[in-house]
């Protein structure tokens, strides 16, 4: 083999190697290139997985606070029912209540204190209402003044205005017959002793009583005060005894009531207790 043929053998050798390591590099940078892209797959595939489970974390979060505002709205969905049934009763106890009241206001009642039965007697005719009100008077009957409806009409369509009418009611016991009646006597008790009145009627009067002046303000009378007394019966008089206590029996004016058998009243003998 001449000289020439070795190097051209030679040259084609390294040729055939140079093209092969070349092959190998173009090959392992490809693998490596493809290893690359693959672990940065995994990398997004990773990203992404934990974007879909911080999704699902949220969209569970999400449900559950559905499902407790659900709840909520539930809870208070039973308790506005509850709260609207309630208010219904409420409407309808007070309608009701209004028609006892109603029926109540259009006529007098007494009170039988024995029995506790109320009997209904006189229709007033002027009707009475907010800031009405009743006063019994030293004679034994009954002044009913006062009243500020909101509305004058039942279509409340009319403003009301205050009642300037006074009625003067004179129950049926007024009438049992002749009324005991006080003729003289002291006009200042003292709180733990005895008076002696002086009447005409001593064989028939079976109790005594000191009833405090009225003093009223939207229907209620805050000095309302009826305090029974022991009772003695003499000669043409009476003698009294007044509880000691202060609390029972607060200083000031009190009319005083006898009446007899037949729960008929005297007319009052004014008095100061102190």
């Amino acid at each position: 083999m001449s000289t020439n043929t070795v190097w051209i053998v030679i040259a084609v050798v390294v040729a055939v190697l140079l093209i092969a390591a070349l092959i190998v590099a173009i090959s392992t940078t490809r693998s490596r290139r493809r290893h690359r892209q693959a672990e940065e797959i995994r990398e997004q595939a990773k990203l992404e997985s934990a974007k879909l489970e911080r999704r699902e974390a949220l969209a569970q979060e999400t449900a559950a606070k559905a499902r407790a505002a659900q709840a909520e709205a539930e809870v208070k969905a039973a308790e506005a029912a509850r709260l609207q049934e309630h208010a219904a009763q409420h409407q309808s106890e007070a309608a009701a209540s209004r028609e006892q009241l109603q029926e109540r206001w259009d006529h007098a009642d007494r009170i039988d204190p024995k029995t506790g039965k109320l009997t209904s007697l006189a229709e007033p005719t002027v009707g009475r209402d907010y800031h009405s009100e009743a006063m019994l008077l030293p004679d034994g009957r009954i002044v009913t003044l006062g009243g500020n409806p909101l509305w004058a009409n039942k279509a409340d369509t009319i403003p009301g205005g205050f009642e300037k009418r006074i009625e003067i009611y004179s129950p049926p016991y007024l009438y049992h017959g002749k009324r005991p009646a006080i003729s003289g006597g002291p006009k200042q008790l003292t709180r733990g002793q005895t008076a002696t009145f002086s009447t005409p009627d001593s064989s028939t009067i079976e109790s005594a009583s000191l009833l405090r002046p009225s003093a009223v303000t939207h229907v209620t009378d805050v000095e309302q005060r009826s305090i029974k007394l022991s009772l003695r019966r003499g000669a043409g008089s009476i003698t009294v005894s007044v509880p000691s206590s202060a609390g029972l029996v607060p200083s000031g004016w009190y009319m005083l009531f006898v009446a007899n058998g037949q729960a008929t009243p005297s007319k009052a003998d004014w008095v100061h207790v102190g």
